[in-house]
C-alpha cells in the first residue's frame, strides 16, 4: 500500500466514522437531510487546516467557535439550502 492510499484509507475511515454522528442526527431529525455528512466535516475543518498548513495564521478559540456555529447552523434542520448536496 502506497502512503497515498494509506492517507486516503485513514481520512476515509476517520470521515465515514465521524459522520456516523450526523446521520444519525439527520435520522432523528436533529440535522437536515440536505447536506451531506463528509461535506459538513470538511466545511468544520477547512478553515483549522488552511489556517495550519497553508497561511500560518493562528488558529484561536475565536476562529474554532465561529467554524462550529457555521457548520452548526448549516447543519440546523430548519436550514434554507440550494439543493441536496451529491
Amino acid at each position: 500500500m502506497t502512503d497515498a492510499q494509506w492517507t486516503a484509507d485513514y481520512w476515509g475511515s476517520l470521515f465515514d466514522h465521524t459522520a456516523t454522528v450526523i446521520r444519525r442526527a439527520q435520522q432523528r431529525g436533529q440535522a437536515t437531510t440536505d447536506i451531506d455528512p463528509i461535506h459538513a466535516i470538511e466545511s468544520l475543518l477547512a478553515p483549522i487546516y488552511l489556517r495550519t498548513l497553508t497561511t500560518h495564521q493562528p488558529v484561536d478559540a475565536t476562529l474554532v467557535a465561529a467554524t462550529a456555529a457555521a457548520t452548526a447552523r448549516m447543519l440546523h434542520p430548519t436550514a434554507k439550502t440550494s439543493g441536496r448536496a451529491s
